[in-house]
């Protein structure tokens, strides 16, 4: 599967915008797959500009509102979305933006193949899903579990 990012971060909130040149939704209506082995990826933060940069996040259904209408283009042009980036801190409204969504796309798998999430980096560290110091799972962990068919 060939997974088809867009530009612009390939963010799902910008998707239709203007302001970096020809939008996504336009530019990518015309790819063509004789095999139909490809997916659209898309990415999405919950914070105020979408750049998962900070610890706050807009509310708990952010995420629902900034997919819903790539999942509308998606399905209208008979593609597939792939969510190949997301995340949020250990925030209450982070954790319920994640779960949400995630509730979301698994309500649209005939739209969405699936989803990774950002785990963190140096420069990222609030995403930081790895186990806590004693074991436990982090927080975003446990929301990702409840969207995971594996144990």
């Amino acid at each position: 599967m060939v997974l088809v990012p867009g530009n612009q971060r390939t963010g799902a909130h910008a998707w239709f915008d203007e302001y970096y040149g020809t939008p996504n939704a336009e530019v990518l209506r015309d790819i063509e797959d004789t095999d139909d082995n490809f997916a659209i990826e898309l990415h999405q933060y919950f914070d105020a500009i979408s750049s998962g940069t900070s610890n706050s996040c807009v509310s708990e259904t952010i995420g629902i509102e900034r997919v819903e209408a790539v999942t509308a283009w998606l399905a209208g042009e008979g593609f597939r979305g792939f969510l190949g980036e997301f995340g949020g801190s250990e925030d209450p409204v982070c954790l319920g933006a994640m779960d949400n969504l995630l509730s979301y796309l698994g309500s649209n798998s005939d739209v969405w193949l699936g989803w990774t999430i950002w785990a963190a980096s140096q420069w990222n560290i609030q995403h930081n899903i790895r186990p806590l110091s004693n074991g436990d799972d982090s927080l975003q962990m446990r929301v990702l579990m409840r969207h995971m068919d594996a144990p």
